[in-house]
């Protein structure tokens, strides 16, 4: 199993037990669907726990969108694109930072393109979710993701993400 973990907090934002594609070399597209757990057992291996298997939980049935709950992201928010545009400012810098440290080459056209890809988002801000690490860390990575009530497209930065093999 591949564990994708933020840069900054080292927790998991998703497994390739979740359908996702590389878009542009830029980011992961998570591919989901609206689900409902029941209550009493979660699969710890859909959230790449090493103790594969199911255990029990108490209280009623989740309904969510499976790679936010299969990876116990947290939804948050932005009180207004000024927000927003503050945050992943701060975010794209670690981001830049890492790039130089392990590919330098690819500054440039990282720069390039993800204010391309922000320019969309920004244009669309009402339009997207925030969800974040189950560790709440503010300054991680946040999952965008847009929903219809029954699929959803998650986005996450390719170079946010580390892998790493379990």
């Amino acid at each position: 199993m591949i564990i994708f973990k933020d840069i900054v907090s080292d927790n998991t934002i998703f497994t390739d037990r979740n359908l996702y594609t590389l878009v542009d070399d830029l980011y992961y597209e998570l591919k989901g669907k609206v689900i409902t757990e029941e209550a009493g057992e979660i699969d710890d291996a859909a959230i790449g726990n090493s103790s594969a298997g199911k255990v029990e939980s108490a209280g009623a049935a989740v309904t969510g969108i499976d790679f936010v709950l299969q990876n116990r992201l947290v939804e948050t928010g932005f009180s207004s694109v000024k927000d927003f545009k503050k945050y992943i400012k701060d975010y794209i810098a670690k981001i830049v930072t890492n790039i130089k440290d392990h590919n330098p080459d690819r500054v440039e056209i990282f720069k390039k393109k993800v204010n391309v890809k922000m320019a969309e988002i920004i244009k669309t801000f009402s339009d997207w979710k925030f969800f974040m690490v189950e560790s709440m860390d503010a300054e991680a990575l946040h999952v965008l993701v847009k929903e219809d009530g029954k699929t959803a497209i998650g986005l996450v930065w390719k170079d946010g993400v580390k892998e790493e093999k379990v």
